[in-house]
């Protein structure tokens, strides 16, 4: 009923009413009802006054019942701070638990959450191109392709950085000004290690 309001099909169009219907819905824990109000919230749409902090608690219900797009959403509020604390690694999770239900848009943020190392405990480039390969699965192909080339620029980014280094320290090691380092036991003398310094 709540929806035919809503949208306009077979009654006249009232966003009152919808609203009006989803709150009845979602106080009986209907989850599709939870998800849909908190959007009315999320835009603020018609009579529902705009409150991140209202469509946060009603994503939350519906995400707890398996609605994988509330949960999607309850974590782009957390990874912007909009209505409840920025965070990271709970925006990781609520992603986490949408892309695990096959939302492509969670698997698409969560592999760029695992590109840039943020709530995930550090870079992982792996886990961000099997999240990208799932997305992609699910139709998500041109965000796929702009992630994936920043995982690629990424990757050759640290290769010539690692390689550059490589190639200073060599050059004090050749030039002689790499410091040498004797072995601790002291009775094998003809060991020694030339190691460079920064």
């Amino acid at each position: 009923l709540a929806v035919m309001y809503q949208e306009g099909r077979h009654a006249r169009k009232s966003l009152s009413k919808a609203a009006k219907w989803l709150k009845r819905a979602s106080e009986q824990e209907y989850a599709q009802a939870q998800f849909m109000l908190g959007n009315m919230h999320m835009h603020g749409s018609g009579p529902v006054a705009q409150s991140y902090v209202a469509a946060a608690e009603l994503y939350g219900k519906a995400a707890a019942q398996g609605n994988e797009v509330a949960s999607y959403n309850l974590g782009v509020l957390h990874r912007e701070g909009w209505g409840v604390a920025q965070n990271d690694t709970a925006a990781a999770l609520h992603f986490r638990a949408a892309a695990e239900l096959g939302y492509a848009k969670a698997q698409y943020d969560l592999a760029d959450l695992y590109l840039d190392g943020s709530g995930v405990g550090g870079r992982d480039f792996g886990a961000a191109v099997g999240w990208l390969t799932r997305a992609a699965e699910e139709g998500r192909l041109d965000d796929v392709k702009e992630i994936a080339g920043n995982i690629i620029a990424a990757i050759a980014t640290t290769n010539a950085i690692v390689a550059g280094f490589i190639v200073i320290e060599a050059c004090k090691v050749r030039s002689g000004r790499g410091e040498e380092i004797k072995p601790r036991d002291s009775t094998n003398t003809h060991t020694h290690i030339s190691v460079p310094t920064l």
